[in-house]
């Protein structure tokens, strides 16, 4: 979408009446920029419009150190391992007629993190932490790679402009005082195409309360937004105009006197554009049976992440029981400190299975290690806390207590004795735990001391029956004295190798992820399903603590049966047993043995398996799929798409 914006503004020539307007390219890349990297502390009036800078060098970008692309070379001081940790930039320019500026585009290079001023007023910061900038602060993470050379695109308030004279004003800041380089460039230009004034599209929290539902949005400005919601599409049960609360455009609407289990639809309205999207309200607190979804870990891929998103929105589609809430073991950005990864990362509207999800159920998240010190976290993940990041709720026949592992929970501290009495005083027959990382996994990041010290014992005492966390950038299932530990990190991070041999494991899949969970009296259904739909693990819970295989016996020889259904349009089900624990290949081949779909390749317990295998846009016709167990049993059968 950018991309296509700023090709359009390029070619554009709006014309208003008799006057013809270009686009006006104020500072162009490549520009003279006065620049003081003496390693002072400025304070704050260095970035206002009458700032003298008479005395500061001056030079063209791209200004750094370090990188060989350099046109002016700037200096870190005289210790290489405590180098400057800011420098300072500013370049004036004029305007003739500020009302003829529909939009402002600022283009940033920085390495590492920015801080972009507009006649003292500050309108861009990026890969820097929230809170009060000094010169000692340092950015928020290391640039490395393409990013080094990367433009990041912002669309600013053009109403910061004033007559005549303007200033742009820049601080340059290191990750640390060992960074190996430093590089600055940007651009600033109008534009005559506008942005959306949506920045973060409709998304929904629970708060607990199974009446009420929370729907927040944040815009690019100061605008007022019109929210109607109903049980159909005529929007009739209610309606608000809403204004922006704190500091940042934000928008919430709490949503009351909702009828449990009942599907509601709610359109946003912002200028001309609409917002639209469905949910259902949390269901009565007497109910037995329940369905809910668990992932986490999604930082530094989105493309991965949509995958799994996509996933999930065809199972609830399929499956409107699943269209519940999805719990959320952190992690999910890469720097939950830099509005920038936020933007990128989890709210991107290009990734538009993840804003359809995040659009359509509560996301209840747990804080991981990469939310950081947890302001931005908290400031589009306002739970009602009971402190620091924890809380509990329940749902249904269920109860979640969400722990905070960057706040102390030892035995006697503050959040352990919360989570004590929560447990206790839970009437509730399900109870699930939920935290980022996990007691027992199957290595990479270690095994969490605290979780198998302090939680595992409570979980004992209070019949929790799971404990879902992540940290680790796969799937793994643990089973710990009747207590079931997920490890679900598979969500679009970075995937980890996975070692089957670590304590107490009892299967596990390199491979992005979900899992969905199916309470019915009694009885838990879990599956773990990948971001093909392809199941990877099964199981199940009994309130007696019992752990199952979801076959009643384990298999006495390795089969494959036909798949179901069969013709199938547009999925089908491929079911094969394997009587011990062994590495298991199932591949989808065309007549003429073209492979189409490798959708098992890993190593699997003993058990039977369901394999989902998605036709997507492959013609009609005879295909076959082949199972290969230990490299040397081999099944084949055919089945047949037919649409």
């Amino acid at each position: 979408m950018k991309k296509s914006i700023k090709l359009f503004t390029v070619v554009l020539i709006l014309v208003m009446g008799n006057q013809i307007l270009s686009q006006q390219v104020f500072i162009p890349k490549g520009a003279v920029w006065k620049y003081l990297d003496d390693g002072s502390d400025q304070g704050t009036a260095w970035k206002e419009v009458d700032f003298n800078d008479s005395s500061w060098a001056s030079g063209p970008a791209q200004l750094g150190y370090s990188e060989g692309d350099e046109a002016t070379l700037i200096s870190y001081g005289l210790d290489p391992n405590n180098k400057y940790i800011a420098t300072y930039f500013r370049h004036s320019f004029t305007v003739n007629d500020s009302s003829n500026v529909f939009n402002l585009v600022v283009n940033l290079l920085r390495d590492d993190g920015g801080v972009v001023y507009l006649n003292g007023t500050e309108v861009v910061r990026s890969n820097m932490p929230a809170g009060t900038i000094t010169y000692r602060t340092k950015a928020a993470s290391t640039v490395g790679g393409s990013t080094e050379d990367t433009f990041f695109e912002y669309y600013i308030d053009p109403s910061l402009l004033q007559p005549e004279t303007n200033v742009i004003a820049v601080e340059i800041h290191q990750s640390s005082g060992t960074s190996s380089d430093i590089s600055f460039d940007l651009e600033l230009k109008a534009a005559t195409s506008a942005p959306s004034s949506m920045r973060k599209a409709p998304y929904l929290i629970y708060r607990g309360n199974n009446t009420e539902y929370q729907i927040l949005w944040q815009l690019n400005k100061t605008m007022e937004c019109k929210l109607e919601w109903g049980t159909n599409i005529f929007y009739a049960d209610g309606n608000v105009t809403t204004t922006e609360y704190g500091t940042d455009h934000q928008h919430a609407y709490i949503f009351q006197d909702l009828t449990p289990r009942t599907k509601y639809y709610y359109r946003v309205t912002v200028d001309s554009s609409e917002y639209k999207g469905a949910f259902y309200s949390a269901p009565d607190e007497n109910i037995d049976s329940l369905k809910f979804l668990v992932y986490g870990d999604n930082r530094s891929y989105p493309e991965k992440h949509n995958l799994v998103a996509k996933q999930i929105i065809d199972l609830y589609t399929s499956d409107p029981g699943y269209h519940s809430i999805i719990m959320n073991v952190g992690d999910m950005v890469s720097n939950g400190e830099s509005e920038e990864d936020w933007d990128t990362q989890f709210f991107d509207p290009a990734y538009t299975s993840i804003q359809e999800l995040f659009g359509s159920m509560g996301l209840q998240a747990a804080r991981g290690n990469h939310e950081g010190n947890g302001i931005l976290f908290k400031k589009y993940y306002p739970y009602p806390y009971v402190s620091n990041f924890y809380w509990s709720f329940d749902y249904g026949p269920a109860h979640f207590t969400i722990i905070d592992q960057y706040s102390t929970y030892s035995t006697g501290s503050a959040q352990y004795n919360w989570i004590k009495n929560d447990l206790e005083t839970s009437n509730k027959r399900w109870k699930f735990i939920i935290l980022h990382a996990p007691g027992w996994s199957a290595g990479g990041h270690s095994n969490s001391s605290n979780v198998q010290n302090y939680i595992q014992p409570l979980c004992e005492q209070n019949n929790v029956q799971i404990v879902f966390g992540g940290h680790n950038h796969y799937y793994a299932r643990a089973v710990v004295n009747g207590i079931t530990h997920i490890t679900t990190g598979g969500g679009g991070a970075p995937l980890y190798d996975a070692d089957p041999n670590y304590p107490n494991i009892v299967v596990t899949s390199k491979t992005n992820h979900f899992c969905r969970i199916n309470i019915t009296g009694e009885n838990l259904d879990f599956k773990a399903i990948n971001s093909s739909g392809n199941e990877i693990d099964a199981f199940k819970v009994t309130l007696t603590g019992v752990e199952e295989n979801t076959s009643e016996q384990l298999p006495t020889h390795f089969s494959l049966e036909q798949n179901y259904p069969n013709p199938f349009n547009p999925s089908t089900v491929i079911s094969f047993n394997i009587p011990e624990d062994g590495f298991v290949n199932l591949t989808i081949y065309d007549l003429l043995g073209k492979r189409i779909k490798e959708l098992v390749n890993e190593y699997r317990k003993a058990g039977r398996y369901e394999e989902y295998f998605w036709s997507n846009n492959l013609a009609s016709g005879i295909y076959v799929y082949q199972v290969i167990f230990e490299g040397t049993s081999i099944e084949t059968d055919k089945m047949i798409l037919l649409k």
